[in-house]
């Protein structure tokens, strides 16, 4: 399907274990699990607005509440608290009972950043993590790891994905399955052919504008601030 999602139903607790123990769970709690898989990345806007922000609260540490008196932080947080409040009625009927989701994704203006995605009740927290394994083959081909990253490179042909590792894996655990309905907001998140006939260069550039989601490895941060420096000195 040209890299589009590749989705994979599991039964039981965290789909692990023996058949009899998936059907008992699945009978008693509902709970059911499912792997979102895709070899395109997420466009940088579209995520945050079809999945991000209408259904899940993302929480950072902001510099500014150590300014804040205990009264602005409390109506802060009876604010947040309604949000995420309305977000839950909305991501339950949609989605739901959506109990923990993670994984790692690729972002298209991130291209050589793995993601991490961590998500629990209300709360999700998108940060980067660190370079893709084709980043960095010099550390990894002469060692005895280099059998199971290819695994993840290289297609059942002995080719290489075009984009070797890069790609998004996650695994959703919820009550009431509605995994179609999530299977159909992430592939809305997907770039589409026209897009992805762009490449890395264009992505960057042209989605910039769109990006909501401001990732980085803190390395890059740093080096920033250095070439900032260097240009007012």
């Amino acid at each position: 399907n040209a890299g589009r999602h590749m989705t994979i139903l599991l039964s039981g607790s965290a789909g692990h274990g023996c058949k009899q123990h998936q059907q008992g769970h699945k009978a008693r709690f509902n709970i059911t699990s499912f792997i979102y898989r895709a070899r395109r990345p997420f466009h940088p806007g579209r995520l945050p607005d079809l999945v991000l922000d209408p259904f899940f609260s993302m929480v950072d540490v902001e510099e500014e509440e150590d300014e804040m008196s205990e009264e602005e932080k409390a109506d802060k947080l009876k604010k947040l608290q309604e949000e995420a409040s309305k977000k839950q009625v909305k991501r339950t009927k949609t989605m739901g009972q959506l109990l923990h989701s993670k994984g790692f994704l690729w972002i298209a203006t991130y291209h050589n950043i793995i993601g991490r995605w961590q998500q629990a009740g209300n709360i999700i927290h998108l940060e980067a993590e660190q370079p893709w394994m084709c980043m960095s083959r010099e550390m990894w081909e002469d060692t005895e790891s280099a059998e199971l990253i290819y695994k993840d490179i290289k297609q059942k042909n002995g080719k290489e994905w075009k984009y070797t590792d890069q790609r998004k894996e996650l695994v959703f655990i919820r009550q009431g399955l509605k995994h179609k309905a999530i299977q159909k907001l992430l592939d809305k998140c997907l770039l589409d052919d026209k897009e992805m006939e762009m490449g890395p260069e264009k992505w960057e550039e042209d989605f910039a504008d769109v990006d909501k989601l401001q990732l980085s490895l803190g390395d890059d941060d740093e080096e920033g601030e250095e070439e900032e420096e260097e240009e007012e000195e």
